[in-house]
């Protein structure tokens, strides 16, 4: 094997028409419930791995992160220096309790075909990341904090639309239990932030 075989092999992997990754992201930002379902229905051939994808896009999301500082901007606390150099753990994280309010809410799939859908959406929400969210907080870093939010409300909202194809639930209270179970996902991952903060400021430095 040479360099030249790897190179082939991760271009193919980005461009193969049927089960690239670019192939994936373009699916999944229209699509993305449906996507889902046809995986775990069977239909597997057709898409990159949901596990394999996340991971990827991860990897670049957290690298970026890191080298930009953009998960606590200006903090030189530990555990600010934690987030930004692991931002993967944040999203890894989300993804089995972003499965669980799925699975909570709408009860029709297995909680791994939960795991399977939120995988696929974690990962295009990472895609976003590294290519829409991160040049704009670069471009305007005085409104950092706006960009944060209009990129959460993006995320809950793609969220909520997934799940309504994942579960062919589009009416009005499928997109609502779509939108309580996004925010419920970020809700806990917002409180075990919080919560490591406390402990650092309230029982570690004793403040």
């Amino acid at each position: 094997m040479t360099m030249g075989h790897i190179w082939h092999d991760l271009w193919h992997a980005f461009t193969h028409t049927d089960k690239g990754i670019i192939h994936l992201m373009r699916e999944l930002l229209f699509r993305p419930g449906h996507v889902a379902r046809e995986y775990v229905d069977g239909k597997r051939k057709k898409y990159y791995n949901p596990f394999s994808f996340l991971v990827i896009v991860v990897a670049i999301a957290t690298f970026l992160s890191a080298t930009f500082n953009l998960m606590a901007p200006g903090k030189t606390d530990p555990i600010s220096v934690f987030l930004n150099k692991h931002t993967n753990l944040i999203i890894f994280f989300n993804v089995p309790i972003s499965a669980f309010f799925t699975w909570l809410f709408f009860r029709k799939r297995t909680y791994a075909e939960n795991l399977v859908a939120c995988a696929y959406a974690a990962g295009e929400r990472s895609a976003f990341y590294s290519l829409i969210v991160v040049p704009v907080m670069l471009s305007i870093p005085q409104h950092y904090m706006k960009v944060v939010y209009v990129y959460m409300f993006i995320w809950i909202l793609y969220s909520a639309i997934a799940a309504m194809q994942f579960f062919q639930k589009q009416n009005a209270w499928g997109f609502i239990r779509g939108l309580i179970a996004a925010y419920l996902s970020q809700v806990v991952i917002w409180v075990l932030i919080y919560s490591a903060y406390m402990y650092y400021y309230r029982v570690y430095l004793k403040v």
